[in-house]
This record gives structure tokens, C-alpha cells and sequence, in this order.
């Protein structure tokens, strides 16, 4: 047998890395795709129509629905949260009574007073602020809205609220228990959504965060197109089962996380994102959202486009053309 020339062997060498560099990419591509096992979407009986419930946060909430085409499933806001007063009553500026009927309320509820001025997880685990929760639940029962999903201190693994886990994760998870357990003992038909952040600012997994399925109905990440962004599906397929020191990153990781616990994930705040955070005019961001929902429906809680602020917003106005003809025209 001839034996090829050295110019001969180092092109083969070069053909065949690229050519294994051309397998790599195509099956980095495929993967999610080849190994994602979307459950049967159920049947659309949401009101907007699709198979599963879609919202938005922000003030018009019609305005956005009329413009979108659909109808609005659910609707996200945030009640006052600077003293124990405005957290347990939480209607105090129209957070709640505000969202008209038939639409599910999400309501992001305060662990502890932005800024704190004082009160603590640790005092929180000794029951220290159990009335107040209880006053919470009464509330909700009082406005006829017994039966929403509350965001119990979210995005608690950032660091930009007084309620941030930071290293005192033991007294987390102590006083999330007895603040649920609190709010459950005068409305038992509240849901609580565990709701943290896609990017965790925390020195551990947020997964040791997890206070347990007894306390949770719903596992939910606020995902927004930055930290990273998705300009293009290649991004997307990197990021969509990544880790952070050993918790869930991507939404494919914590879509497997809510899961392995028994419990349908929700995606509470998402959106495109300014430029100065990172973020930009990405289409591909919203299809692959999109089409994340479509193939895992019967997984999916719910999911709330955050239609708030330059940036971010998609209607009436946006810096974001392509991002909210994308949007119209998928959702």
C-alpha cells in the first residue's frame, strides 16, 4: 500500500478536524431537540387561546392583549413592600383589585420589608412575622382573590433586594416554610410559586435554596435575554442546559429541575432586555421562547412577558422592532 505524502496526510488531518469541528456543531444544534421529551400539549382552554396560560406585566394590560391579538391569561404585579403594613395588605394602591376578572393573578410578595430596616430570615424562622402573613391570606380571601399564585420573595438568589439569600441559606428556607404555612392557615387555596432569578448571585446552588416540594406548587425563573442574551439559536442551545454551580441555569436545566420535583414551571417575568444590560433587538430570544412553551405545554404553569420600561417593553412603543414582531406574530 502507498503511503501518503506528508502534504497529503496533514490535508486529510485537516479535512477530517474539520469535518468532526462540522458533527460537533450540527449535534450541538440537534441536541436539545433529540433529547427534549415535550409532553402532548393539552387542550387550549385558556382564554387567549393557547395551550398554555400567557400573560403580561404591565399597566394596559387589554391594550397590550388587543395588540398582541390574543387575550391575556394571567397578569403579573407587585404590591407595595417598603412596611409590614403594605405587605399584608396588599391592595393597598389597586396591586390586586386592579386586574380584572377571569385573568390569574400572580402577586410578587415581599419576605421582608424593601429595605429591611432591621427584620431579618433568622427573626422570620422564629414566627416573629407569621401575622402578617396571615393577614396576607385573609386579604386575598377579602378581594376574591384567594385562588392566585404568589411569588414568595422573588428572585432571592440576586442580590438587589432586602430579602437576598445570600449565605444564610438555613434561615431561607426557615422562614419561606413558616411564611407559607402562615399564609396557607387563612387561604389554603393559594398557590406558591418559588420563584428565582435565571443568573443566581449566590457562593452555592440555588438548588440548596429549594425549601421543599410541601411548600412549593410551582418552581418559577424570571428569564429575561441577558446574562447571557440569545442573539441566535447557537446561544440559546449553549446556554439551555447549563449549570451554576450545580443548580439550574438554562431553562432546559430548569425546566428538568421543576421536574424532578413534581412541580410545572413557570417563567414569570421574561423579555428582551437594554443594550446597556447586556440585552438588544434578538427575534431569535422570543422564537425560542415561544416554541420552549409550545413543546413543553403541559409542563408550563404559566409565562408573563415583562411589558415594562424602555427595554424591555413591546407595546405601545420599543426600541425592540424585530423582537415585538416576533412576539405578534408567535404569540
Amino acid at each position: 500500500m502507498t503511503r501518503p505524502s506528508p502534504v497529503q496526510g496533514r490535508r486529510w488531518a485537516t479535512v477530517a478536524c474539520l469535518t468532526a469541528l462540522v458533527l460537533a456543531v450540527a449535534l450541538l444544534l440537534l441536541w436539545p431537540r433529540m433529547t427534549a421529551r415535550p409532553g402532548p400539549a393539552p387542550a387550549a382552554s385558556n382564554a387567549s387561546g393557547l395551550p398554555w396560560s400567557s400573560g403580561a406585566a404591565g399597566g394596559d394590560g387589554a391594550g397590550f392583549a388587543a395588540w398582541r391579538g390574543r387575550p391575556l391569561d394571567n397578569a403579573t404585579t407587585w404590591p407595595d413592600r417598603a412596611t409590614w403594613h403594605q405587605i399584608s395588605h396588599p391592595d393597598l394602591h389597586g396591586a390586586v383589585s386592579s386586574t380584572p376578572d377571569g385573568v390569574m393573578l400572580s402577586l410578587g410578595l415581599a419576605m421582608l420589608p424593601d429595605p429591611a430596616n432591621g427584620a431579618s430570615f433568622a427573626e422570620c424562622a422564629t414566627g416573629a412575622y407569621d401575622h402578617h402573613y396571615r393577614t396576607y391570606g385573609l386579604e386575598l380571601v377579602r378581594l376574591g382573590r384567594a385562588a392566585s399564585v404568589v411569588r414568595l420573595g422573588w428572585e432571592a438568589n440576586g442580590d438587589w433586594y432586602s430579602w437576598s439569600i445570600g449565605s444564610d441559606v438555613a434561615n431561607y428556607r426557615a422562614c419561606f416554610r413558616r411564611q407559607v404555612a402562615a399564609i396557607r392557615s387563612t387561604n389554603p387555596q393559594v398557590r406558591i410559586d418559588w420563584n428565582m432569578n435565571k443568573d443566581s448571585h449566590m457562593d452555592v446552588s440555588v438548588a440548596e435554596a429549594y425549601p421543599g416540594d410541601d411548600v412549593v406548587d410551582i418552581v418559577g425563573v424570571d428569564f429575561y435575554d441577558m446574562s447571557p442574551a440569545y442573539p441566535d439559536r447557537l446561544r440559546w442551545y449553549l446556554d439551555y442546559r447549563r449549570t451554576q454551580r450545580g443548580g439550574p441555569r438554562g431553562l432546559g436545566a430548569w425546566l428538568a429541575f421543576a421536574k424532578a420535583h413534581g412541580k410545572p414551571l413557570s417563567v414569570p417575568e421574561w423579555g428582551t432586555a437594554p443594550s446597556d444590560m447586556g440585552g438588544g433587538d434578538h427575534a431569535a430570544y422570543v422564537h425560542a421562547m415561544h416554541d420552549f412553551f409550545r413543546d413543553h405545554a403541559a409542563d408550563i404553569a404559566y409565562e408573563t412577558y415583562f411589558n415594562i420600561g424602555p427595554g424591555f417593553q413591546l407595546w405601545p412603543s420599543t426600541v425592540h422592532p424585530r423582537s415585538a414582531a416576533a412576539y405578534r406574530e408567535r404569540f
